[in-house]
C-alpha cells in the first residue's frame, strides 16, 4: 500500500497558508508553478469569491508526492466567520501543519485554530513564515509559543537574517543554507563561523533534551555518550511529535519560495500516516464502538461543493474498505441508495476520475445533477451498516438578515438556492421571520452572509434585496416556569392538553412522553422546538433550558397538529412565567493600529461598550485584545480603516453570550 500522509495547514487569516499549500503542490510536482494569492491565481483558492477578496472561504483538498509519499493537503480559512470548514477538516486529518507570520507571532485566530487542532488530538508540526518581513525575533516567537499555545517549542533550523539575506542553519545535522530575501535565490554554500557553531550545539542540547525520553534507545545512546544519527534523531521527534509533546518548528518565507521542502520533509518524517492514528469516533444503535467490520467500504462525508455543469462534489475519506468506481453505494444508517460511484482526486477547481480510492485516502465522488447528495456529517457504505460516525457539531449562528426576491416569480427560485448553500454550508440557516414572512438568512458573521449573497446571486443571476445585518440575540431563562394548554378540534369531538415545566439549564434538553402514535410523538416536539427557536424560524433562541411536557389525548379526531400547537403554545407561557432576559452575543476583538492612532481606536472601541483585556507594543504598531458586543462592531472594518488611514487590521472570535444591556424581552 503507497505511503500516505493526510495534513491540514491551519492559521490566522492572512499568515500565509494558500501560499505555503501552493509552493508545497509546486516542489512536489503537482503543479508547474505556484499561483499567487494576490493576482487571484492559485489552484485551492478557485473561487470567484476568494480569487476577488484575496481569502479563503472554503477549505480544498489536493495531494502531491513528496519522497515516495503521497501527501493530501487540506487549505483552510482562517477567517472566524468559516471556522466550520476548518472543523470538519479536522475530522478527515492526520496531521497539521500551523502557519505562523514570524513577524506577527501567534496571532488570535491562531490560538483558535491551534485548540481546534488540540481538541481533535492532532500532532503538528510549524512552519514560521514571512521571514523577508521586518520585525521577526526568534525569542519573541518562542515565548509567545510557549505561552499562547501551551506546547513547548524547538527549533528545527536557527534563523539568521542580516543584510537582506536568511541563513538556515539544520540543528541535527549542521547544514548551512543561505537565501537572498529579495528574490528568494539561494547563495553559495559557505562554512559557519565560530559563532553559529557554538548557538547550533546549544539548539541541539535543547532539541535532544526535548525529545530523549520519548525514545528508550535514543535515550540510552545519548546517556552513553554515543551520537546519535539523523534517522534517530528523527524517529525520537518523531515519536515526541505524535505524543503532542513539542511543536518542531522549520522556517522560511513561502512568498519567496524558502523552507518548503525542509517543511515537505517534516511532514513525511515527523506526522502520522493513517495507519499510525485511531479510528475516527462511530458509534452503533447509539452506542460507541471500538471494532469495524473489515469487509464493509465505509467513509465519513465532510463537506459538499458545486462543480460546472451541475455537477457536485462529495468529500470524503475512505475509513474501511476501498471505494471502487461503479460500486454501488447507500446513506448510512437509512440506506437510501445512491448512483453508482465516481471516485475522483480533486486539485482546485479540477478534478479526474480515479478507478478506487483505498482506506485512508481523502478524495470525493462525483454527483450529477438530479441524483442523491449525501449530506455533510453523513456516513455512506457499500451495504447498511450498523454504525456511523459521529457527525459534526454545528455552531450557532450569530447574525442574520433578510432577504427577498426582485418579484414574487423568483422568490421560489431564491429559496431552492439559499437551500442548496445550507446544505453545502451547515453553518448558514434559513428560516422565516415570524411576524413579516419574510426569508431570514443567518451565519457566523457579516463576512459568511456577504459571501452566502453574492453565491446566490452569481448562480441565480439577478440582485437580491437585503436586509442590514443585525445580531442574532437569544434569550435566557431566570427561573423555572410552567404551563398548560387545551387544544379543541373544531367539530369538538376531540382534544388535547399539553402541560409543559421548563427550568433552567446549561444545554437544551427536551423530554417528551411515549404517544400512541410515533407522529403524535414527533408533533410535540415539533412544538416545543418551535416554541425555544431550536427549529431555526426567526424569533429568538433560547439559551438552555430542560423542558418536560405531559400530555393528554382524547376523541377519535386528535391529529397531529393539535399537538404541536398545544405543546408550542404551552411552552410560550411557560417561558413567560419563568421570565426571560435578552441576550447578545459578544467577542474577543483584535486590532493591531499603529501607535500614532491608538488613542483614537481606543477611545472608539470605548464608545462601542468594549472592555480592553490586553495591549502589547510590537515596534510601531500596537495590538489590543478587546471584549466587545457583536452588534457594535457591525460596519467596524470602514470605520477602522478611518481612524488609522488604511492601516489598521481587525479579527473577530466569538465568545458567547451575555445578557444585554438596559433591555428587556418584549412578551
Amino acid at each position: 500500500m503507497i505511503a500516505r500522509r493526510n495534513i491540514g495547514i491551519l492559521a490566522h487569516i492572512d499568515a500565509g497558508k494558500t501560499t505555503v499549500t501552493e509552493h508545497l503542490l509546486h516542489v512536489g510536482g503537482a503543479v508547474s508553478r505556484p499561483g499567487s494569492v494576490d493576482a487571484g491565481t492559485t489552484v485551492t483558492d478557485w473561487m470567484v469569491d476568494e480569487q476577488e477578496r484575496g481569502i479563503t472561504i472554503t477549505s480544498a483538498a489536493s495531494s502531491f508526492c513528496w519522497r515516495d509519499v503521497e501527501i493530501t493537503v487540506v487549505d483552510t480559512p482562517g477567517h472566524v466567520d468559516f471556522t466550520i470548514e476548518v472543523e470538519r477538516s479536522l475530522r478527515v486529518i492526520d496531521g497539521v501543519v500551523l502557519v505562523i507570520s514570524g513577524p506577527d507571532r501567534v496571532q488570535a485566530q491562531t490560538e483558535t485554530v491551534w485548540l481546534q487542532a488540540v481538541r481533535h488530538a492532532l500532532p503538528a508540526v510549524g512552519f514560521i513564515n514571512k521571514l523577508d518581513r521586518e520585525g521577526f525575533s526568534l525569542e519573541g516567537l518562542l515565548a509567545a509559543i510557549a505561552e499562547r499555545l501551551a506546547i513547548q517549542p524547538v527549533i528545527l533550523q536557527i534563523p539568521i537574517i542580516e543584510d537582506a539575506r536568511l541563513t538556515l542553519i539544520d540543528v541535527i545535522s549542521g547544514d548551512r543554507r543561505v537565501f537572498d530575501l529579495e528574490d528568494g535565490e539561494e547563495l553559495g554554500v559557505e562554512p559557519p563561523d565560530e559563532t553559529e557553531i557554538i548557538l547550533r550545539l546549544e539548539a541541539l542540547e535543547d532539541l535532544i533534551d526535548a525529545i530523549a525520553s520519548h525514545d528508550d534507545a535514543f535515550a540510552e545512546a545519548v546517556l552513553e555518550g554515543r551520537e546519535p544519527t539523523r534517522d534517530a534523531h528523527l524517529r525520537a521527534l518523531g515519536a515526541a511529535v505524535r505524543a503532542r509533546a513539542v511543536l518542531p518548528l522549520v522556517f522560511g518565507s513561502a512568498r519567496l519560495g524558502i523552507g518548503l521542502e525542509a517543511l515537505a520533509d517534516a511532514i513525511v518524517a515527523l506526522l502520522p500516516s493513517p495507519d499510525e492514528r485511531a479510528l475516527p469516533a462511530f458509534s452503533a444503535a447509539g452506542t460507541l464502538v471500538t471494532t469495524l467490520p473489515a469487509h464493509a467500504t465505509s467513509a465519513y462525508v465532510f463537506k459538499t461543493e458545486p462543480r460546472r455543469h451541475g455537477t457536485r462534489l462529495a468529500f470524503l475519506r475512505v475509513v474501511t474498505g476501498r471505494l471502487v468506481a461503479g460500486a454501488e453505494l447507500c446513506k448510512v444508517p437509512g440506506g437510501e441508495r445512491l448512483a453508482p460511484a465516481r471516485p475522483v482526486v480533486v486539485i482546485g477547481q479540477d478534478f479526474e476520475p480515479v478507478d478506487t480510492l483505498d482506506a485512508g485516502a481523502i478524495g470525493a465522488i462525483a454527483i450529477a445533477e438530479g441524483e442523491v447528495v449525501p449530506l455533510t456529517g453523513e456516513t455512506i457504505g457499500s451495504e447498511v451498516l450498523p454504525y456511523t460516525f459521529e457527525r459534526l457539531r454545528l455552531p450557532e449562528p450569530v447574525m442574520q438578515l433578510t432577504v427577498e426576491a426582485p418579484d414574487p416569480s423568483a422568490h421560489d427560485r431564491m429559496v431552492a438556492e439559499l437551500e442548496r448553500q445550507c446544505a453545502d454550508d451547515p453553518s448558514l440557516r434559513l428560516g422565516v421571520e415570524r411576524e413579516t414572512g419574510r426569508i431570514l438568512l443567518s451565519g457566523m458573521g457579516e463576512l459568511h452572509l456577504e459571501v452566502a449573497l453574492k453565491r446566490a446571486e452569481r448562480a441565480l443571476g439577478f440582485t437580491l434585496r437585503a436586509g442590514r445585518p443585525e445580531v442574532r440575540e437569544r434569550r435566557v431563562l431566570a427561573s423555572e416556569g410552567r404551563a398548560e394548554v387545551t387544544v379543541h378540534h373544531p367539530t369538538g369531538r376531540a382534544r388535547v392538553r399539553v402541560a409543559v415545566t421548563i427550568a433552567p439549564s446549561e444545554g437544551l434538553a427536551i423530554e417528551v412522553p411515549p404517544l400512541l402514535r410515533a407522529e403524535w410523538r414527533d408533533a410535540v416536539r415539533s412544538g416545543l422546538e418551535a416554541a425555544v427557536g431550536a427549529d431555526g424560524q426567526g424569533g429568538r433562541p433560547l439559551i438552555g433550558g430542560a423542558i418536560a411536557a405531559e400530555v393528554e389525548a382524547h376523541g377519535a379526531d386528535v391529529v397531529p397538529i393539535m399537538f404541536r400547537d398545544a405543546a408550542e403554545w404551552a411552552t410560550l407561557k411557560a417561558i413567560e412565567a419563568g421570565g426571560v432576559s435578552v441576550a447578545e452575543p459578544w467577542c474577543a476583538l483584535t486590532v493591531i493600529a499603529p501607535d500614532a492612532s491608538i488613542g483614537r481606536v481606543v477611545g472608539d472601541l470605548a464608545r462601542r461598550r468594549g472592555r480592553v483585556r490586553r495591549t502589547e507594543a510590537r515596534g510601531v504598531m500596537h495590538e489590543l485584545v478587546v471584549d466587545a458586543p457583536l452588534s457594535e462592531l457591525v460596519g467596524y472594518a470602514s470605520d477602522l480603516r478611518s481612524l488609522t488611514a488604511g492601516r489598521g487590521q481587525f479579527s473577530i472570535e466569538p465568545v458567547g453570550y451575555r445578557v444585554a444591556e438596559r433591555k428587556e424581552l418584549e412578551s
